[in-house]
């Protein structure tokens, strides 16, 4: 007998041991665990930031008529920190600790709008109906506002609506739109802004629900203005835009939409938005992608193989609705156009003709709209495709035919992506001034199809995934529907 062996029991008895010391580690282990959790959650409680409407408080013991005229004054050279006055006093003082407390929170040191002195001004005569859907939007409400009041004093006095509707949010969004609401009453600027709208149902067809709220931040087009306290307030009938300004949850800045303005003559004029695509692998699988499977349907422009090339990963967004002068989708990455003639233009980082965009932001006429055109889903028969598709083709069906993409106005939906779009270059498009836009021949539109054809990319029945795999070209007007044939 090898008197080294351990004996049955205590070989039993090590095993107890070390069981019970592995039961201890678990049960410690699952103790920390579980504590830091319930510090988490109750962490979540706790606001991390003050409450929004605590922002207020800076103007509490001031006129709204003194507020107003500090704050239109304030907003004059907010936007430039030199230009900034000091050794203010009064509401003065008051407005601008307001605007600093907002800036504060607006991802500040992400996002640097850049001005154009070369812009014109924005000539008196002309209405304008700003029009927003929101949800869950805390973290991009803070720059938004700042924007959209300083885009307010780019627009003659008097000349604009702003209606916002926000639906089945869970944040803050609800708080800053009130805050945003107060500003507006002090500027005279007549809006409606609804809070705690209608919400997705359970089964609701994603692009219908959409339609459905866009038209309900379109309302006031259609119903008698007022009654939110304003003085500037259009009273008596529905406020009639010459220009609907469609902005969605993106970073923007004021020089971006005061440039698509420019494009007076167009009948939708768009920027281009961006996100960064962070799927692990991505590089490698544009790579092992061959060109002709990614945009099957180019007939024109130059040969392609380039495009899946590395690019920071900043990429194209709205590539299912956006489509060249040949009803051909955008690609995700350079060159993102087909069209020949549209990317000699685009890169050179001048405003192309398309055959439809959104991309974040679009300024669209408001006749269409005065005729009583509503965004709508599909019909039977019809490629199911997004809202701002079909209004695509209800547009060009009807006859309002000019449609622009300005590389030169880019947006992003989140701040790590918004920091990069105004660099000298994004994707290898220069950024252009107005001035060197205004020295270049303006976008020709005869160098489109005599007849519409739209590629058509469905999505899932009943579903949000698109069947890009299975895209077909469609002649839109084999389909009579224009604005004056809306259910």
């Amino acid at each position: 007998m090898n008197i080294n062996t351990p004996s049955p029991l205590r070989q039993r008895k090590t095993k107890e041991r070390q069981s019970k010391k592995q039961l201890i580690f678990f049960l410690l282990l699952s103790l920390f665990c579980g504590g830091l959790f319930l510090l988490n959650r109750l962490g979540t409680f706790k606001p991390r930031t003050a409450p929004v409407r605590d922002i207020l408080l800076h103007i509490e013991g001031f006129s709204p008529h003194d507020l107003g005229l500090a704050l239109t004054a304030a907003l004059q050279s907010f936007g430039d920190e030199t230009q900034r006055p000091t050794g203010l006093s009064g509401a003065s003082l008051a407005v601008q600790q307001l605007l600093l407390a907002i800036e504060a929170r607006a991802n500040a040191n992400a996002v640097q709008c850049i001005s154009d002195p070369s812009l014109p001004q924005i000539p008196e005569g002309k209405r304008f109906f700003i029009a927003s859907n929101l949800h869950n939007n805390e973290k991009l409400l803070p720059h938004f506002t700042l924007q959209l009041l300083s885009l307010l004093q780019q627009l003659p006095k008097g000349s604009t609506y702003v209606s916002i509707y926000e639906s089945g949010s869970t944040d803050r969004t609800g708080e800053w739109l009130e805050l945003l609401q107060s500003l507006l009453l002090l500027l005279e600027v007549p809006s409606s802004i609804v809070t705690g709208g209608l919400m997705r149902a359970v089964g609701e067809d994603r692009i219908e629900f959409l339609a459905k709220v866009r038209n309900l931040a379109l309302e006031p087009l259609w119903r008698e203005a007022g009654g939110n306290g304003s003085a500037a307030a259009v009273t008596g009938e529905g406020f009639r835009a010459d220009r609907i300004i469609f902005i969605n949850d993106v970073f923007f800045c004021t020089r971006d939409v005061v440039r698509l303005l420019q494009q007076q003559e167009a009948d939708l004029v768009c920027g281009m938005d961006f996100h960064v695509d962070v799927r692990e692998g991505w590089d490698r699988h544009w790579r092992n992608i061959p060109a002709a499977e990614i945009l099957p349907y180019g007939p024109h422009g130059p040969q392609l193989g380039y495009k899946h090339r590395r690019h920071d990963h900043l990429i194209f967004y709205d590539s299912w609705v956006s489509r060249d002068l040949s009803g051909i989708p955008f690609s995700n990455s350079r060159p993102f156009v087909l069209h020949q003639y549209s990317l000699a233009r685009l890169q050179n980082g001048l405003p192309f003709p398309v055959s439809c965009c959104w991309n974040g932001l679009a300024v669209m006429s408001g006749a269409p709209f005065q005729q009583g055109y509503q965004f709508r889903t599909h019909r039977e028969g019809e490629c199911e495709a997004s809202e701002g598709s079909l209004m695509c083709e209800d547009f060009l069906r009807s006859g309002f035919q000019r449609f622009i993409v300005d590389p030169g106005v880019r947006q992003a939906y989140f701040p790590e992506t918004a920091w990069k779009l105004y660099t000298d270059k994004v994707s290898f498009i220069p950024l252009t001034s107005w001035d060197e836009v205004a020295a270049a021949p303006a976008p020709d539109f005869s160098f489109g199809p005599k007849r519409f054809h739209m590629t058509c990319c469905s999505k899932q029945a009943g579903g949000d995934i698109v069947h890009w795999q299975q895209c077909r070209p469609g002649d839109i007007f084999t389909r009579s529907l224009g604005c004056d044939d809306q259910d």
